[in-house]
């Protein structure tokens, strides 16, 4: 799903951050190392900060990801998502087909989403066509254990040549 979703929107750069239950105890095993997750009010990754209402039990998956035992309310993400600054410049170019992946929309940069269903929509980034602007998380917001929220750090100048532009062009 995640893959999807950042595969559709080239227009931002994007990282996780899970929710999880408090389950089980603070060992793995008998034989091996106590795991103690640290309590932080915020975490960062990417470029991106999440800001906890108070500190929260943290830890990271073995990808680097985030999770923190939930529920939890974030209270801001940074770099701050919103429109788009005054002086940013969209520069819309078409494809040989004469398609243009992107357009010139400057509702929501840097926007972070919950994922529900798989969907070709996503609310990171209005200059791509498939933003909906319902998907966009605005804060604070409340999490709920098993949700996870992903947040993105938008391109301050398009197009970008992400890694499918060397294999299609």
């Amino acid at each position: 799903m995640t893959l999807e979703v950042m595969a559709r929107c080239s227009a931002a750069a994007m990282a996780a951050l899970a929710v999880m239950m408090a389950v089980g105890t603070d060992t793995v095993g008998q034989d091996t190392e106590t795991v103690k997750p640290d309590e932080r009010s915020k975490v960062s990754q990417y470029g991106i900060r999440w800001t906890f209402s108070e500190p929260r039990r943290v830890g990271r998956f073995v990808n680097g990801d985030w999770w923190v035992v939930g529920p939890a309310t974030v209270v801001s993400v940074t770099p701050k998502p919103g429109p788009a600054p005054e002086d940013e410049v969209t520069e819309i170019k078409r494809n040989q087909f004469g398609d243009a992946a992107h357009q010139d929309d400057r509702r929501m940069r840097n926007g972070s989403m919950i994922v529900i269903k798989s969907s070709g929509r996503q609310g990171y980034d209005s200059r791509v066509k498939s933003y909906d602007p319902g998907l966009s998380v605005q804060f604070p917001r409340p999490l709920k254990p098993g949700q996870s929220l992903i947040s993105s750090v938008s391109h301050t100048s398009l197009p970008n040549n992400n890694f499918s532009h060397k294999i299609m062009w």
